[in-house]
């Protein structure tokens, strides 16, 4: 039950970590619409909060334990996955200081036509304009990472479900 209670409170406070994130990047992007990969950035979070948080009442209250959390954990795991295959992809590795990497990344990385940077000259604005571009590239890079730490976090519940048991009674441990 420890062990299950930890990665309940690690899974929280994860996905509040790949929520918040997430809505920076979305809110950076300016006026218009970002990229659909934010939103499910978003998404994946938000919904990994919800599970995790069920999940964490679930330690408690017999009743959701069992076929319930594993399915919900599955769920989860499965549209962690595909978020972060889908970061992966696009994010891929590089320094965020290099012009060619972000330009191999511009999808993702780009900020809307309408948005404007602050600065007295146009050398400023362009100067204020490419800090905000690498801080945003850093920013995606750590929701990939931080996406994978969650599905590792997920999965991990899945595996107590299947192989952790409490004691003599067989009651399962998430």
């Amino acid at each position: 039950m420890i062990v299950t209670l930890g990665l309940r409170a690690a899974q929280l406070v994860i996905s509040a970590v790949v929520l918040a994130l997430a809505v920076v990047l979305i809110n950076g992007y300016g006026p218009g619409h970002g990229p659909a990969l934010l939103g499910y950035g978003a998404f994946c979070g938000g919904a990994a909060l919800v599970i995790a948080a069920v999940g964490t009442l679930a330690v408690f209250f017999d009743r959701l334990q069992g076929v319930i959390m594993l399915a919900l954990d599955g769920l989860a795991s499965f549209f962690l996955l595909a978020g972060a295959a889908a970061w992966t992809a696009k994010v891929k590795t590089g320094d965020c200081n290099s012009e060619s990497y972000i330009l191999s990344i511009a999808s993702i990385v780009r900020v809307s036509d309408d948005k404007t940077f602050p600065g007295k000259n146009l050398d400023q604005r362009l100067k204020n304009a490419r800090e905000f571009i690498v801080a945003r590239c850093r920013i995606e890079q750590a929701e990939t990472a931080v996406l994978w730490i969650l599905v590792i976090c997920f999965l991990a519940t899945i595996v107590l479900a299947f192989f952790g048991r409490s004691g003599k009674r067989g009651g399962a441990m998430v």
